[in-house]
């Protein structure tokens, strides 16, 4: 059984597009890291690619003081030029080429529909490499 007591989750947005735009956005839900004292802290990512989204949560987790930060990711892009170093990794799923990947319920490409931000491909159930997506 998992309580929300034990589960906080935590959305940050760092892409428009296939690229990165560098800025981090925290959305709702957000952390409250109080409740991280001296805890030990477990972090899922999707992806690891620039490091930066992942760079992001550590900080805002260590704001907490948990007793410990252990890190798993679902795809590691090995190939990165200019990739963030993250040593708290601790499990990686899967390693992949440096391409743009969207589906699995977690991964979209975000795009402008009618003045609006729109996110795409997120349900698809499997994950695919978005072609022409650099």
């Amino acid at each position: 059984i998992i309580t929300e007591e034990r589960i906080q989750p935590m959305r940050i947005k760092s892409y428009f597009g296939a690229k990165s735009t560098g800025d981090l956005q925290f959305l709702p839900p957000f952390l409250n890291p109080e409740k991280l004292h001296g805890k030990d802290v477990f972090i899922f990512e999707d992806i690891y690619d620039t490091g930066l989204t992942l760079q992001g949560a550590i900080e805002k987790v260590k704001e907490g003081k948990p007793a410990s930060i252990s890190i798993a990711v679902l795809l590691d892009k090995q190939e990165v030029l200019g990739k963030i170093p993250v040593p708290e990794i601790t499990y990686c799923c899967f390693i992949i080429d440096n391409e743009f990947v969207v589906g699995a319920s977690c991964l979209d490409h975000m795009i402008k529909e009618n003045g609006k931000e729109v996110e795409r491909f997120r349900d698809l159930k499997d994950l695919w490499v978005l072609a022409g997506a650099t």
